[in-house]
């Protein structure tokens, strides 16, 4: 499964998910099974790893670190100012995992 992550700094990021960097995390592409290839996680405050990443909010990250089995890795979103939020958007919305 390939992936992306878009960073509040205008920075990408794919490799090992346990080396990623962890914070100011905008938009996460997932590889998808869908006409662009991909799907969008956004606007939480936190990505989860499971195989893949998914977009969690508070009482998710808790029940991924309480009851997932195995290695764990939390990323943490940020809040940036508006227009930097959906230039960053626009730009996964259009180049996805190839960003």
């Amino acid at each position: 499964m390939r992936w992306l992550i878009y960073y509040g700094d205008g920075s990408t990021y794919y490799g090992d998910p346990y080396q990623a960097p962890a914070v100011n995390v905008q938009v996460i592409a997932n590889e998808a099974d869908n006409e662009s290839g991909f799907t969008l996680n956004h606007s939480k405050d936190f990505y989860i790893w499971i195989d893949r990443w998914y977009a969690a909010d508070q009482a998710g990250m808790y029940d991924y670190l309480m009851f997932h089995h195995g290695p764990k890795m939390v990323l943490f979103g940020r809040t940036i100012r508006d227009a930097d939020y959906w230039k960053i958007l626009g730009k996964a919305g259009r180049e996805g995992l190839d960003g």
